[in-house]
């Protein structure tokens, strides 16, 4: 009988082809830059993207220390609690204030029986919720329509972050979102407008915020579930029109959480979340740039050494 030869398989070429297809298959896209290539046209870097990388900046030419690389106004900022009646909600402008007096209070908050005391109150503010000040009649006005979305919750967010042991400004955080996404409508495609100078800049667009990672498996089950008890009455208080589910809510929380940045104004403080800045400028610990707060509430990159070519753009995301 004549002999037949049947073909030799290779096991480990076998195996090798098939771990290469399976990576290939569940490999995810590369993002996409064309939301925000508008930036190239005003500021000296180029976009990238890549697997291995992720988002990046690089240098479009050889870059001077100190040189401006980005300028972004957030797509949602909240005054922090200690600077609450001395900066503007809107515009983060200083607030006037004017005299008032009313009955002293106690150590428990109590009115002392015949005795007055003088303090003093913001000039504008929202007389409803009392918990947004502003600069002027003019910045209050316009706030109004991001304001209004927010109000009843105001209201209520110190008591419901006490009843579930959540940090007030963690809620107004995702209020302020609410207000913007309200104010802006949710379209993900939106393009920032980017400018040379902070005066010529609008605020990032609430979809930017949507391509932000959440980290949500960083928190703990029980952090989570206090989150998601108070953005659940927060949410109640929303008017129907603007309102979010509760999973969204959450993941705007998150969102916020991971990715904010605070500021100084004006020996103030706020802290917001900046899209553009968290996507693009990802951390080094020997970085070529930092992150610059300006006193209009604006976020500045500048490069802090020389940078050639082509080379990466980090920033430091602890103090150096």
């Amino acid at each position: 009988m004549a002999a037949t030869t049947e073909p030799t398989v290779d096991a480990n070429a076998v195996q090798a082809e098939a771990t290469a297809a399976k990576k290939k298959k569940g490999r995810k896209p590369v993002a996409d830059n064309t939301k925000y290539q508008g930036v190239e046209q005003v500021m000296p870097i180029t976009l990238k993207s890549s697997h291995a990388k992720g988002r990046h900046a690089v240098a479009a030419k050889d870059l001077a220390a100190g040189t401006l690389v980005a300028v972004e106004r957030a797509a949602a900022a909240i005054v922090r609690n200690q600077s609450f009646v001395s900066l503007c909600h809107r515009c983060f402008g200083s607030v006037p204030t004017k005299a008032q007096t009313r009955p002293k209070l106690d150590a428990a908050g109590k009115e002392v029986a015949g005795q007055k005391e003088t303090i003093h109150v913001p000039t504008h503010s929202c007389a409803e919720c009392k918990m947004a000040a502003y600069c002027s009649d003019g910045c209050q006005k316009q706030h109004a329509g991001e304001h209004g979305v927010q109000c009843a919750a105001l209201a209520k967010c110190n008591d419901i972050a006490g009843a579930h042991q959540v940090p007030p400004e963690n809620l107004r955080a995702v209020l302020a979102l609410i207000g913007r996404r309200a104010a802006q409508g949710e379209r993900a495609d939106r393009a920032p407008v980017f400018a040379a100078q902070a005066a010529g800049a609008e605020a990032t667009p609430y979809g930017c915020v949507l391509d932000l990672n959440s980290n949500r498996h960083y928190l703990d089950r029980n952090s989570i579930k206090q989150l998601q008890a108070a953005l659940k009455d927060v949410v109640a208080l929303v008017p129907e029109s603007a309102r979010v589910s509760l999973s969204e809510a959450v993941e705007l929380a998150c969102i916020f959480n991971t990715n904010e940045h605070s500021i100084g104004v004006n020996g103030q403080q706020i802290v917001g979340v900046f899209p553009f800045s968290a996507l693009y400028f990802p951390h080094s610990c020997m970085p070529n740039c930092v992150f610059v707060g300006e006193a209009n509430g604006a976020m500045y990159v500048r490069t802090i050494a020389d940078v050639s070519a082509a080379a990466e753009l980090t920033v430091s995301y602890v103090d150096l």
